[in-house]
């Protein structure tokens, strides 16, 4: 028998859309990319909905939601105050109300339509990703948010890709008409903690980390203006910082260290994952822990 994995929420998704709300994100018309199911159990639900201060829902009235939409996910979008919800997938085999194959150009019909849309771990399933990409983020009407909780790191075989932050910092960014509100890295196991991250072109350096569980980035990014998007394609920050100052070319490679000094340092890091097998390991000038049921640490335009 064939088992497909579904698009689902997890205590940690629900945490996120939460979070988003508390932020400034209005959820009143929604798409979702794909038909998201909901793993959380109700008392889930009510403790997150209560830690995040968004209410003291009954449990009764979760379960009537949940159950009037097959425990998927609308009735958490009806609880975040949604009043129109749209499921977008290239196939009806999960019932989406929306039918598009999201490897070709969304219909002008959904342009600039929706206050929230959001990837909830279903654009890396998709080969045309920067068509994907660009259909999610012309969907956003302007002052909506593009929302997206997104593998990038230890996910091989889930999807076609797993993602730097870096793509998001380039791609959600004011040439395209977006400010990128936050980006949060998080590793993927319950009341994992929460990291905000750098953006590496204030650093002046790639931000980098080492996890040994699958971890996700999260994004809200808001659409300021309607611009055309991706009419520059992004560039990596570091290069284009050193094609702008006209420094390295083959000198600067020339000064890299060979593969023997390298090794050294090889071998210590392998070394480090056997004795602390579970380890996150950062340089903090990279991420920065918070605890996102604080409501002093509210997410903020990223500088």
């Amino acid at each position: 028998m064939r088992i497909i994995s579904r698009m689902a929420f997890d205590s940690n998704g629900i945490k996120f859309l939460l979070y988003a709300k508390r932020s400034g994100v209005n959820f009143s018309l929604t798409a979702t990319i794909g038909r998201q199911f909901n793993f959380a159990t109700p008392l889930e639900i009510k403790d997150l909905f209560s830690r995040m201060g968004e209410g003291n829902l009954a449990v009764e009235n979760i379960e009537k939601l949940l159950q009037k939409n097959d425990n998927y996910s609308e009735g958490i979008f009806e609880m975040l105050g949604a009043k129109e919800i749209d499921s977008f997938d290239a196939s009806d085999f999960e019932a989406a109300t929306r039918i598009h194959d999201f490897n070709n150009e969304i219909p002008e019909d959904f342009k600039k339509r929706y206050s929230a849309v959001l990837d909830g771990g279903t654009l890396e399933h998709i080969f045309n990703y920067p068509i994907a990409l660009k259909n999610c983020m012309e969907m956003v009407c302007e002052g909506g948010h593009f929302l997206s909780l997104t593998p990038t790191n230890n996910f091989p075989g889930h999807g076609f890709y797993q993602f730097s932050p870096e793509l998001f910092f380039r791609a959600l960014s004011p040439e395209n008409g977006y400010e990128l509100v936050d980006a949060v890295f998080m590793e993927d196991y319950p009341e994992a903690p929460w990291y905000r991250i750098t953006d590496p072109a204030l650093l002046g350096q790639r931000v980098t980390f080492e996890s040994m569980r699958p971890a996700y980035v999260l994004l809200i990014a808001r659409r300021k203006l309607i611009k055309p998007i991706f009419e520059v394609f992004p560039q990596q920050s570091d290069y284009s910082a050193a094609w702008e100052s006209g420094e390295g070319g083959p000198a600067a490679v020339a000064k890299r260290p060979n593969l023997a000094l390298r090794i050294p340092g090889a071998v210590a890091r392998r070394l480090r994952r056997f004795i602390a097998p579970r380890a996150l390991r950062f340089d903090p000038r990279n991420l920065s822990r918070f605890d996102p049921a604080d409501s002093s640490t509210s997410s903020r335009q990223i500088p």
